[in-house]
C-alpha cells in the first residue's frame, strides 16, 4: 500500500510521547482533503476531513488511556467553525472537532490501528477526554 508522491504532500513530522516512548507520525494531505499518517512505510488513511491534530495533555504530549489492555490516542479532523464554537460556548480553545478517531499504539510507542470514525461527538484537543470517550471508538 504505497502513497502517490504526486497526490501527497508532506506537511509535517510530529514527535509525539506515548508511553514514555518517542512516536513518529507523518502527517500527509491528499487531493481528497482526508487525514492520513504513516509509520515504517505503512499509510493510516482516515476518513477525518484535514487539517488533523492529536488530542494532547496540558504539557503538549499525546494524550492517551488505556482500553481493554490496549493504549488509545485520539486523532480530530477538521476544527469546527467560529459560528459553532459560540453556538457550543467553547471560544478561547484552540482546536475541537466533531471529527475523531482512535489509534492504537503498540508497546514501543508506535501507531498500529486506525478505529472507524465518530463524526457526531465534539472534542477539543486540549481539554481533558474521559475515559468513556476512548473506550468509544470501534475497531472492526
Amino acid at each position: 500500500m504505497g502513497v502517490d508522491p504526486v497526490k501527497a504532500i508532506l506537511l509535517s513530522v510530529l514527535l509525539l510521547t506515548a508511553c514514555g516512548n518517542t512516536v513518529q507520525i507523518t502527517h500527509l494531505a491528499y487531493d481528497d482533503g482526508l487525514c492520513a499518517f504513516g509509520r515504517h512505510g505503512q499509510l493510516f488513511k482516515t476518513e477525518l476531513e484535514g487539517p488533523c491534530v492529536w488530542v494532547s495533555d496540558p504539557s503538549g504530549e499525546l494524550s492517551t488511556k488505556t482500553v481493554g489492555g490496549d493504549v488509545v490516542a485520539i486523532l480530530l479532523g477538521r476544527r469546527i467553525s467560529s459560528e459553532q464554537a459560540q453556538q457550543w460556548n467553547i471560544q478561547g480553545f484552540e482546536y475541537c472537532s466533531f471529527q475523531s478517531a482512535g489509534v492504537k499504539i503498540d508497546p514501543v510507542g508506535q501507531p498500529y490501528l486506525l478505529s472507524r470514525p465518530i463524526k457526531d461527538l465534539l472534542v477539543c484537543s486540549e481539554l481533558p477526554v474521559s475515559q468513556k470517550v476512548f473506550a468509544s471508538y470501534r475497531w472492526d
